[in-house]
């Protein structure tokens, strides 16, 4: 996660995009300590579609890349 968020900054830097958090690490600490722990309980549509044996919309999700 953490080199995923050093990317995007590094690449919101280059485009002069501003956020307000002063870096990656300053982004990380909020996502863990603030929008992480209310979503402890959420099981995402993929998850449940897995645990009950249907099929995912990974296919779809995955085509714009793949083609």
């Amino acid at each position: 996660m953490r080199c995923v968020l050093e990317e995007t900054f590094a690449v919101m830097d280059r485009k002069c995009v501003r956020v307000p958090f002063r870096d990656a690490e300053d982004y990380h600490r909020y996502l863990i300590e603030r929008q992480l722990p209310p979503m402890v309980l959420h099981c995402s549509s993929m998850l449940q579609d897995i645990s009950r044996g249907r099929l995912t919309e990974i296919d779809v999700l995955n085509r714009e890349i793949c083609w």
